[in-house]
């Protein structure tokens, strides 16, 4: 899903013998602030402070259930808003593949 936000923080996530694998990025929007993985480190520390339409893939949802038009956008893990999971997200589901 693509997201309109301005990304304010890329920090390493995995590192081995001093290269960076994966990162951790911080996405504020006009209703939320909270972290997403970046396994393909797309983000980039020169990136800081630029808006962008983000595409989020939630790695392991839970569940899919019906939500209100009033209820679309992003629920911050309450415990850790900064990390990369436990997210809720909102929104209309506009194709699926088969797994």
């Amino acid at each position: 899903m693509a997201i309109a936000g301005r990304i304010v923080e890329v920090s390493p996530h995995c590192v081995y013998q001093g290269t960076v694998y994966e990162n951790r990025v911080v996405v504020e929007t006009d209703e939320s602030r909270f972290g997403c993985f970046d396994p393909d480190m797309n983000a980039l520390e020169s990136m800081i402070g630029e808006h962008r339409d983000m595409d989020i893939y939630p790695a392991l949802p839970t569940s899919v259930e019906p939500a209100n038009e009033d209820e679309i956008g992003t629920e911050p893990n309450e415990r850790n808003p900064d990390d990369y999971t436990d997210h809720t997200f909102c929104g209309r589901v506009v194709s699926k593949t088969d797994s």
